[in-house]
């Protein structure tokens, strides 16, 4: 029999007072929900790089603040009486969030709660690297800014807010790689509104498009705006350094005659006497000198910079890299190494560092440093890149060209990875390919080595029997217009016109002319050596390179005179040659190389000689004339 269970007065079920069943609904109420109390605490988390939290928040208010964009304010509404309309202005605008005001109707504060959370949200995305959402969201921002009415008194407020927010949604455009849209935006800004940042930003732009005269315009303005903007002023040394479209004394105006004109400064006052900012203007022409190739002056003004301010990072950097210029690479070791005593653990100019250990062989230091890197952080191009430079090192050319392509997918303005590439794409006989990478290499930033890495390619072509000779000599020719004042821009044309035996003569007074801008250009003397030995007038080559070792002795030119000594049948001269290649690197591949043979050539003396010496030394001297890194 089935029992019924009588129930009680006191077995009625009696009212929750606690939290609601997971399995049923909590109604909510909507005035429980305090918008700008959370609004303050999205802002919170993302000043505390909370992005996610951020996010979530965000999504909640945004869906509240377009349910009430178009509600006027009413009794029901009242939290908007207590809304801030600053927190974007202060965000947006840090230079004046000390004299920020009301700058909108009271019927506009709905939808100016709807642009405040619009940007926020906007800002989350960037930091989460949403390029795409982020710009999205700025420009609904920007549309529904367009529509508050602002107060009587404030437009020029709310004109920076906005103008501001097309900013914001500009630097987007950039990491999308939607250049021109973004030079575009950003000129459509008045002049009036443009801060130091979008300055500089138009002046990069324009770089990167080839329109040097307009970088240089915005560049001007951002030092106009402030002095201390050196992004600008080593970008216009780099752009003036190297034109060609201007005089020596025209080259002055950009950089040099500002600062001359702002702030003066005499080398021999006394430390207590220094202007506050006549440091720059030393600093200043030391970039300049440097990328004008007058390397001992900006040597002069860094010694200066030195004295005031000892152990300084960026000028010890900076002379390990004057010091590669000038292929002194033992000096250029001294210098990074000190650097790295300064800071371990900076990034900064390590690629140059590295690059002066792959020249000089130093397998043990380079494979340590391209560890301590990638210790530091393996998401910069920099370590990558050494790290290519090291399995280059080790003949692992595939690995290396490898590594470079990691380094240009990391950061793809990286000249140093394109222009290191095409180095590799031609040690790999991909000359077509090499070209492609230095082609990339001058759209990013015209310079000598690019350019000589393209001639190197074309002539390349032109010994494996495809005629490019006309290209290259165009390209050559490209170069001197470009660089009048350089001695290596002659040596580059002097190297084109060796390929035709007709053209000797004119190589040779390209050679000539590269000496009498820089008698101390080694590859200009290499070059008339190479005219030497093709007219077998071997005592004219052996009297110049004599006349080198004596005032600079290395590797490469003790192993040009054992070459020569061999190619005259004088072994026991060859072999003191390649020893005292050794003495200065003891582990030179090259010299090694070459004493092997030299051991085999003396062991074999037979008719076919004159036949295995020109093997020997057009092995030898394979890229000797133009390296192009």
């Amino acid at each position: 029999m089935k029992h019924e269970r009588r129930y009680s007065p006191r077995d009625t079920p009696k009212k929750r007072l606690h939290a609601a069943s997971p399995h049923k609904a909590h109604p909510v109420s909507v005035s429980s929900f305090a918008p700008i109390d959370t609004l303050q605490q999205m802002i919170s988390l993302l000043a505390q790089n909370l992005f996610d939290s951020a996010q979530i928040i965000g999504d909640f208010l945004l869906a509240y603040a377009l349910k009430t964009a178009d509600s006027p304010i009413s009794s029901k509404d009242s939290f908007l009486a207590s809304y801030d309309v600053t927190l974007m202005s202060k965000h947006l605008l840090p230079e004046n969030s000390g004299n920020c005001m009301m700058a909108w109707t009271p019927e506009s504060l709905p939808r100016h709660f709807h642009v405040t959370v619009l940007y926020f949200y906007a800002e989350v995305l960037t930091h989460k690297r949403e390029w795409l959402r982020a710009k999205r969201h700025y420009q609904r921002a920007l549309e529904v800014l367009v529509s508050c009415e602002f107060a009587t008194g404030t437009q020029l407020q709310a004109r920076t807010e906005r103008e501001r927010l097309k900013f914001k949604m500009t630097k987007c455009m950039v990491e999308l790689g939607e250049n021109q849209k973004a030079i575009q935006a950003v000129s459509e800004i008045p002049i009036e509104f443009r801060n130091l940042e979008m300055h500089i930003m138009l002046g990069s732009l324009y770089r990167s498009s080839g329109l040097f005269h307009k970088a240089k315009e915005y560049y001007q303005a951002a030092l106009c705006q402030n002095p201390y903007a050196f992004e600008a002023t080593i970008a216009l040394a780099e752009i003036d350094g190297s034109s060609a479209s201007m005089s020596k004394e025209e080259k002055i105006l950009p950089i040099e005659n500002f600062y001359l004109s702002t702030y003066t400064i005499d080398p021999t006052q006394s430390e207590s006497d220094i202007d506050n900012l006549g440091w720059l203007h030393t600093l200043a022409l030391a970039h300049l000198a440097s990328e004008r190739g007058q390397f001992q002056l900006a040597l002069t003004n860094l010694d200066l910079l030195e004295e005031w301010f000892p152990e300084n990072l960026h000028c010890t950097l900076y002379r390990g890299k004057l010091e590669m210029d000038r292929d002194l690479l033992f000096q250029a070791y001294s210098a990074f190494g000190k650097a790295r005593q300064i800071d371990d653990m900076n990034l900064a100019f390590m690629d140059h560092y590295a690059k002066s250990l792959r020249r000089n062989d130093a397998k043990v230091q380079l494979c340590n440093l391209v560890q301590d890197l990638f210790q530091i952080s393996d998401e910069h191009a920099i370590p990558w890149l050494a790290a290519a430079y090291y399995s280059e090192l080790k003949q692992e050319l595939d690995t290396a060209l490898h590594f470079s392509e990691r380094a240009i997918l990391i950061d793809s303005q990286y000249f140093e990875a394109h222009l290191f590439r095409g180095t590799l794409q031609l040690q790999l006989n991909r000359a077509e390919e090499a070209i492609f990478s230095f082609t990339a290499c001058c759209k990013l930033k015209k310079t000598l080595d690019a350019f000589a890495g393209m001639i190197n390619s074309y002539c390349e072509l032109c010994f494996k029997g495809s005629n490019r000779y006309k290209e290259a000599l165009a390209t050559a020719k490209s170069v001197v217009r470009l660089y009048p004042h350089n001695a290596q821009s002659f040596v580059l044309l002097g190297n084109v016109l060796m390929l035709r035996d007709e053209n000797r003569s004119h190589a040779r007074r390209a050679f000539q002319r590269a000496l009498s801008l820089d008698n101390t250009n080694r590859n200009a003397t290499f070059g008339i050596v190479e005219l030497c030995i093709a007219e077998e007038d071997y005592t004219a080559a052996l009297g110049r390179l004599h006349g080198m070792a004596n005032e600079s002795a290395s590797e490469e030119i003790f192993l040009k005179l054992g070459n020569i000594y061999t190619l005259k049948k004088a072994f026991p001269e060859a072999m003191e040659q390649y020893n005292n290649a050794l003495s200065i690197n003891s582990f030179s591949s090259a010299a090694i190389s070459a004493l092997n043979r030299l051991d085999e050539l003396m062991q074999t003396q037979n008719s076919d000689l004159p036949n295995i010496l020109e093997q020997a030394i057009d092995s030898s001297n394979q890229g000797d004339s133009m390296d192009p890194s």
